[in-house]
């Protein structure tokens, strides 16, 4: 419970960042490219829900005592993969709710946990856990934060 209280307050400081970052931008600047091989605004959220899926499956196979990596390795990055995403919401608003969602199913699966989990698979709680309260975080503020402002200034300089 005290993961998931913790994992919460992330996921609130990241959405509202995204949020912020996001204010008054038309859905059409959302969508823009700042160069070919850049993602959009679009496209950073749902990298962002694509991770936080990855997440969700990750702990499903540490669940199942299945063997994991180290982390969710870049499935979330397939550029194809955030096409069809982006292509089927369509809007920021639309993409910045589905992350919403995922961020609380993530933050509900840690809550879940059983206590056997918890207590005999202490390395893989704390991978979990790792994620959740500095991966999370830092992918937000450290990795992407600058990658949205880039993406919002050539959008608005592209009228």
């Amino acid at each position: 419970a005290e993961l998931a209280a913790a994992a919460r307050a992330v996921y609130a400081n990241n959405l509202r960042g995204i949020t912020e970052i996001t204010a008054g931008l038309s859905d059409k600047e959302a969508a823009h490219r700042p160069a070919s091989k850049e993602w959009s605004v679009n496209e950073i959220v749902a990298h962002f829900i694509l991770c936080e899926r990855d997440y969700q499956s990750w702990a499903a196979d540490m669940l199942n005592d299945k063997p994991v990596n180290d982390d969710i390795e870049y499935r979330p990055n397939v550029d194809e993969r955030i096409t069809a995403l982006v292509n089927r919401l369509g809007f920021t608003s639309a993409l910045i709710h589905e992350l919403e969602l995922a961020y609380s199913e993530s933050a509900e699966l840690l809550a879940t946990l059983p206590d056997t989990f918890v207590q005999n698979r202490k390395h893989l709680y704390r991978r979990l856990a790792d994620w959740a309260l500095i991966v999370v975080p830092e992918h937000f503020a450290g990795e992407h934060r600058e990658q949205f402002l880039t993406a919002i200034e050539a959008a608005k300089k592209q009228g």
